[in-house]
């Protein structure tokens, strides 16, 4: 909001250094207005035109330097030797955070990204078991995931209950529904890690994990830009979360039939805005724990709601030290604005993303397996 404040200010200026030379008035109370509503309606004009073309000469410098600057990132890195590319996975005995990820053919490589930063930032005493729940996965991407070994177990889920909603959604895949059947799919786990493949894992998660939740279905970080768009209000609730990270109650959910609630609710959904997440709302009906925003920081839709930092802080009830650290230093970073670092060097926390693009890449080439 401030660069665009920046560009309307340096827009007035031009316009103030450059005045076109004004037509005759002529004489007369209507004929005179008429005459300043033409001049009003092309000053606007010459203002919006020139406007336009300061943003787009800014994104293309933007885009310009991101990608002088994945270039550098890319020689530095093509001459480091890493000698662990992951920490070691500590020893099996003792219990493992079991974390769950959904992708199809498209997402298989921002899976592995995800699952790299996951690894690569643990604790050394941190275990983790990671189930990647594909759906239509070809031979490829299933090497791309198992390319890290016995950590982590690719489930074939192809449900027929789901193929009714597949291209209704113009950016999430009808893979996300898989997530209402993950109490079923890992029937042994009481409390699963859900999170999107379109995250960087920038901390370790044992502390998220240890979160109480028996007496909730959820623990859950808010969705400031849903809030903004009144998404509470469309759905009946209060308080609106994001479901790109859960951290599940699966037995509670089991116990309760709330997959088959949260199916239910999907095929009764009267809006059709989104995937899974109005579903989730509603069935959950705010039993949930909320987290700080550090485990699912949205940065780009954050900032796009035009929000204040200190604005933002009251939304999630932190002071706003805590809300710029969350910004600046999450735990998770989640790259949920439709513009993704895979595809476009304008995307939010594009060179973030890129670092671990590059840096799975190499750990591919080490296993002799070839990104697409």
């Amino acid at each position: 909001m401030k660069l665009k404040n920046f560009f309307k200010k340096m827009a007035l200026t031009l316009l103030d250094h450059k005045p076109t030379a004004a037509p005759e008035m002529p004489i007369g109370g209507a004929s005179a207005k008429h005459s300043r509503a033409i001049q009003t309606a092309e000053r606007k004009s010459k203002f919006t035109e020139i406007l336009a073309k300061l943003e787009a000469q800014h994104k293309k410098r933007v885009a310009v330097r991101n990608e002088k600057s994945v270039h550098r990132m890319e020689r530095i890195y093509r001459r480091t030797r890493f000698d662990s590319m992951l920490p070691e996975n500590a020893s099996d005995q003792g219990e493992h955070i079991p974390v769950v990820f959904i992708c199809d053919d498209h997402y298989a490589f921002p899976t592995g990204v995800a699952i790299l930063s996951l690894l690569r930032n643990k604790k050394h005493t941190t275990r983790y078991e990671i189930f990647v729940l594909g759906r239509t996965l070809s031979k490829e991407s299933r090497q791309l995931l198992e390319s890290f070994g016995s950590i982590v177990h690719v489930l074939h889920c192809d449900d027929v209950k789901i193929e009714q909603y597949a291209n209704t959604h113009q950016y999430v895949s009808s893979a996300a529904l898989l997530k209402f059947d993950i109490p079923q799919l890992l029937p042994d786990r009481d409390k699963v890690l859900y999170l999107d493949s379109d995250v960087l894992v920038l901390g370790d998660l044992s502390e998220l994990f240890a979160t109480p939740i028996e007496d909730c279905y959820a623990a859950v970080v808010k969705d400031l830009l849903g809030t903004h768009y009144t998404f509470h209000t469309r759905t009946g609730v209060s308080s609106y979360f994001n479901s790109g990270v859960l951290l599940l109650n699966t037995k509670r959910m089991r116990d309760e039939g709330i997959s088959a609630k949260l199916l239910e609710n999907k095929s009764n959904d009267p809006w059709k805005m989104l995937m899974d997440q109005d579903a989730f709302n509603v069935t959950f009906s705010e039993r949930v724990i909320w987290l700080h925003p550090r485990y699912n920081m949205m940065y780009g839709n954050n900032l796009s709601s035009g929000w204040s930092v200190a604005q933002m802080a009251a939304f999630y009830g932190i002071t706003p030290q805590e809300m710029k650290r969350a910004l600046w230093h999450p735990l998770i970073q989640h790259l949920s604005s439709a513009i993704k670092p895979w595809d476009s060097p304008l995307a939010a926390k594009y060179l973030d993303y890129q670092r671990y693009r590059i840096l799975y890449e190499t750990f591919l080439k080490e296993r002799k397996l070839q990104p697409e």
